[in-house]
């Protein structure tokens, strides 16, 4: 129950501090008067290459973590499976008295291998964090290889807040590991495809467009002269009879 309340108190706490943070980052650029940045006209080829190298780094990265968190931890949990699997097949036997505590031993060793899982995940993510800032500080950065303008030409304040951003971001993309990149590059890349093919089909598109455009002007055209000719009749129609009416009317008063 405690816990549960703490995250709850937690969450104002959490948003004041982020409020707070976007409001110093704010402050800050317009203070020290930063410089727009702009990108550079990458090419399809470059984005994926770069990439490519951030995800052979972060298949690096998981097997390095993977080996270290086994070594340290996957004995500890090994046992706990075990003992999780022997009260389960002792439960598969019938007895009378025992079930009910067989069934709490069962449960709690169940929640200690969730919570142990749990926070072995908690330490592999952190690791894989904590190399990929290690290897964007030698050098090895996913923002900068973007940027148009040399990073030297910026002020101290906007060089330092950019360095740290594109080490804590390159961290990040390492961290999450080498299937959300594959994921990202390939949205990129269905992206980028797509768009030039709706690019070399705009062409074909439009002519089509305007042959139908053409073909519907002289279909309009045609059946304007055809409702004319159809007016003249009818006027030529209504005149004859009206002609034939007179001569009748005439002819009857003549008689």
């Amino acid at each position: 129950m405690t816990s549960k309340n703490q995250n709850r108190y937690d969450m104002p706490k959490l948003r004041t501090a982020a409020i707070v943070a976007a409001i110093l980052i704010l402050a800050s650029s317009i203070y020290w008067n930063f410089q727009t940045v702009g990108f550079k006209n990458l090419t399809q080829d470059n984005i994926l290459s770069l990439f490519g190298q951030l995800l052979l780094i972060a298949l690096f990265v998981e097997r390095s973590v993977e080996f270290f968190v086994d070594l340290w931890r996957e004995t500890d949990k090994d046992l706990l499976a075990y003992e999780v699997e022997k009260y389960k097949k002792k439960l598969k036997k019938p007895t009378k008295n025992a079930d009910i505590k067989l069934q709490d031993k069962l449960q709690k060793k169940e929640r200690q291998l969730l919570m142990y899982k749990s926070q072995t995940l908690r330490i592999a993510h952190w690791a894989s964090f904590l190399f990929g800032l290690l290897i964007s500080a030698v050098g090895i950065r996913s923002l900068e290889p973007l940027v148009s303008m040399n990073i030297s030409e910026l002020v101290k304040s906007q060089q330092s807040i950019f360095y740290f951003t594109d080490m804590l971001l390159t961290g990040c993309l390492i961290a999450g590991g080498s299937e959300a990149l594959h994921k990202i590059a390939n949205v990129y890349n269905n992206f980028m495809d797509t768009t030039a093919k709706l690019a070399e089909e705009k062409p074909a598109r439009a002519a089509k467009l305007t042959e139908e455009k053409i073909e519907r002007a002289a279909q309009l055209a045609e059946e304007k002269i055809e409702r004319k000719l159809a007016e003249e009749r009818l006027k030529r129609e209504l005149a004859e009879e009206k002609l034939k009416r007179e001569l009748a009317e005439e002819k009857l008063a003549s008689e």
